[in-house]
């Protein structure tokens, strides 16, 4: 039995689930760092830019999009975040 939990998906392959460009998923890491943090592939040493996201990364990834088609600003997105998620 497969445990979802452990399931990573690489960032190319969350760009393609989300229809987020890969650039601005970094660029969202930056921004919304405390929601997105995907693991670092440590096979690649310490320093690895290979990034594995979760099912979790994913529907915040998700979330944060939603927002913004709604028009929220970037600002907007954080505050509504910090609502939809508290415990973060």
């Amino acid at each position: 039995m497969i445990d979802i939990k452990n399931i990573r998906f690489t960032i190319a392959q969350v760009s393609e689930i989300t229809n987020v460009p890969k650039h601005t998923l970094r660029y969202w890491e930056k921004i919304y760092g405390d929601y997105i943090k995907p693991e670092r592939d440590r096979s690649h040493g310490l320093n690895s830019p290979h990034r594995k996201y979760t099912l979790e990364n994913i529907e915040m990834i998700t979330t944060i999009k939603r927002l913004l088609d709604e028009d929220l600003t970037l600002r907007g997105v954080l505050k509504r975040m910090k609502d939809i998620f508290p415990q973060y």
